[in-house]
């Protein structure tokens, strides 16, 4: 049996991704959600233009930080927005052993791959998709309406609201019908 494998960055961080949610959903682990989703936003990052800005030639952590930060504080932003996911990362570096995650900054720094992912025309997968619905039936009020369809079969029921993630997820990936 052949031990060697051929994947390209985008399989790689589509499994990075895939799993993440996964984590996320249905064992409620940040930790190997924000690690995943991580390295995935940081191959994603790399593959667009350093000065790109968000929504005009690129959609990654680096692009949102061109666009709304002052360039003297990009380090610092970076830093501050990525240091859940550096924790676990740089053990080395990180001499303290216990950490807080708190659960809504974790949601956004999961959705920022997301959104690259997309951008970059990648197929999503139902873990993906559960994702964004979630976090958009979570903060309503952050959404703009886009997918009508979606958004009109959420709000005929209301149970979602009080759905745990687990439950969430196992119901949306039961009505989506794609890969």
């Amino acid at each position: 049996m052949d031990s060697t494998r051929k994947i390209t960055r985008m399989q790689a961080v589509s499994n990075q991704l895939d799993v993440a949610y996964k984590a996320y959903f249905l064992w409620d682990d940040l930790v190997s959600a924000i690690t995943l989703a991580g390295a995935a936003e940081r191959v994603m990052s790399d593959m667009q233009p350093p000065g790109g800005i968000f929504g005009v030639d690129a959609v990654s952590l680096r692009s949102i930080i061109n666009l709304y930060i002052r360039p003297e504080y990009w380090k610092e932003a970076a830093k501050h927005y990525r240091a859940d996911y550096d924790f676990f990362r740089h053990a080395d570096l990180k001499t303290q052993t216990e950490y807080v995650i708190k659960e809504d900054a974790a949601d956004f720094f999961l959705l920022i791959p997301l959104l690259s992912f997309t951008y970059l025309k990648e197929e999503t997968t139902r873990s993906m998709r559960a994702y964004e619905q979630w976090f958009f039936n979570k903060n309503p009020r952050l959404l703009k309406t886009r997918d009508q369809a979606n958004d009109t079969f959420l709000r005929s029921l209301p149970e979602t609201q009080s759905m745990t993630k687990q439950q969430f997820y196992e119901m949306r990936c039961f009505i989506d019908t794609g890969s």
